[in-house]
């Protein structure tokens, strides 16, 4: 886990407030594990949020899993319930009501860091699902490993990773976690991708996550001179409600 971990490193700053997105399944418990050990390092107060979906009958067992975990970690536990039975478009709308738990949160606690588990595997389905779909470019990169926000920031520090060096690195360590048997359930696209499509990709190249994670950055990092390339001229094309076609006209057609 040394990229993560340097990664951690590269951007905590000390005394900082850290709330983390922990289900208890392996991903999550293994990010939760990496603040504990640097936790002390940047005096870091943590703050773990589970979010009980009230979906399966285990999820009760989990939660008590996650809270007695976090009480040996010496971080704070916050526990939230699903508000709505959601008939349609569970996932979309449980998320929704997911992340604005964690942002409720880091405004209580003044937080810094938003962190979530996301893998390497992840930002693969990602990136599939949304050449499957249509995006645009920003989009076809899949997600990044830091996003801005008001007055933090979102980390994803496991997408150096594949799932399965978590799960090893898990055992090796002989680290806790639940299963969420849901998670395999093939009705959803995404995994559909997991279970058909990224073995086949790990057959051709056992570092395929490392070929994901640089095109994820090239094409990000395209997007982001392409946006500054705009803001740059902008306001010499298009000036008080005024669009100057002799300038419009000179640009290549993917600027216009």
């Amino acid at each position: 886990m040394d990229k993560s971990i340097n990664y951690l490193k590269s951007i905590l700053k000390p005394n900082s407030v850290v709330v983390i997105a922990c289900s208890g399944g392996p991903d999550s418990m293994c990010l939760l594990y990496l603040l504990k050990c640097l936790k002390e390092e940047f005096n870091l107060k943590v703050i773990v949020a589970h979010v009980n979906h009230l979906v399966r009958k285990e999820s009760t067992e989990e939660a008590e899993f996650v809270r007695n975990v976090v009480k040996q970690y010496n971080m704070i536990f916050e526990y939230y319930e699903l508000k709505n039975k959601y008939t349609s478009n569970f996932h979309s709308k449980s998320r929704e009501e997911r992340y604005a738990f964690f942002e409720e949160l880091v405004r209580k606690y003044n937080a810094s860091y938003l962190m979530s588990a996301h893998h390497g595997d992840d930002l693969i389905e990602t990136i599939l699902m949304r050449i499957c779909r249509g995006s645009n470019l920003k989009g076809y990169s899949g997600f990044d490993i830091l996003s801005l926000k008001d007055n933090y920031v979102v980390v994803k520090p496991l997408i150096f990773y594949s799932k399965s060096y978590i799960l090893d690195y898990m055992r090796d360590n002989n680290l806790e976690y639940r299963l969420d048997y849901t998670n395999d359930l093939n009705d959803y696209p995404r995994v559909r991708f997991r279970h058909k499509v990224l073995p086949i990709l790990y057959e051709e190249n056992k570092n395929v996550n490392d070929r994901f994670l640089k095109y994820n950055n090239v094409l990000s990092e395209a997007d982001n001179f392409i946006n500054n390339y705009l803001h740059n001229i902008i306001d010499k094309i298009y000036n008080n409600n005024v669009l100057d076609i002799d300038l419009f006209n000179k640009e290549d057609l993917y600027i216009k």
